[in-house]
């Protein structure tokens, strides 16, 4: 009997685990937003939310040092929902303003549904590693690395010799400073949609092309 028959490929338990694994962090992901918007955060336990996802505590841990890394995640998996939602309005036929409309009304959509003392508090800790906000590697899950494969598809548009991971990491720590203070209330009165547009605006005020 050949080899291939005998023994599984390593390559595709590899994926197997690697998709277990996604989707238990997604479980708890779901979970957590799920109680935080019920119980609040300090009320919700990590016994709590493993119980919610169905997993054990051990495997809470295994995946997230604390709460407050569970929350960056938060982060991370919008910028993959709103990254995905972006794709589908077929942006890479239009302008880099419709890209960034685009991006605006999803992430806008997107943050709207969570309380806004939840958002406020994922945003702190998101900003608090902000180092993490220019670690991108093209399509991934941070919102420089979205921002980032937008700016590569509109790279056209932009001034010679723009960087679009720099660009990225930028952007995304503004778009993020005007979800903090949208949250907060110390933002002037706004829609949501506007304060992200706003802060695009002046990045790329100072990054087109004439």
């Amino acid at each position: 009997m050949a080899k291939s028959e005998t023994q599984p490929n390593p390559y595709r338990r590899s994926l197997l685990r690697q998709e277990r694994s996604r989707q238990t962090r997604d479980a708890l992901v779901h979970a957590a937003l799920g109680l935080w918007r019920e119980r609040g955060f300090d009320d919700t336990t990590i016994d709590d939310i493993s119980a919610a996802a169905g997993v054990a505590r051990s495997t809470y841990y295994f995946h997230f040092a604390d709460k407050e890394a569970l929350l960056r995640q938060v982060a991370g998996t919008s910028a993959l929902t709103i990254g995905a939602a972006v794709a589908t309005k077929n942006t890479a036929d239009g302008s880099l303003d419709d890209a960034m409309q685009a991006f605006a009304f999803e992430l806008a959509r997107y943050v709207e549904r969570v309380p806004r003392d939840l958002v406020a508090r994922i945003t702190r800790s998101v900003l608090g590693g902000i180092g993490h906000l220019g670690e991108s590697d093209g399509n991934d899950g941070t919102f420089a690395g979205q921002l980032r494969t937008i700016f590569e598809a509109k790279r056209d548009e932009l001034v010679p010799g723009t960087d679009p991971v720099e660009l990225g990491a930028i952007a995304a720590g503004m778009v993020m400073e005007g979800i903090l203070r949208w949250s907060l209330g110390t933002a002037r009165e706004q829609e949501l949609r506007d304060v992200i547009s706003e802060r695009m605006t002046l990045i790329l005020d100072g990054a087109r092309l004439r």
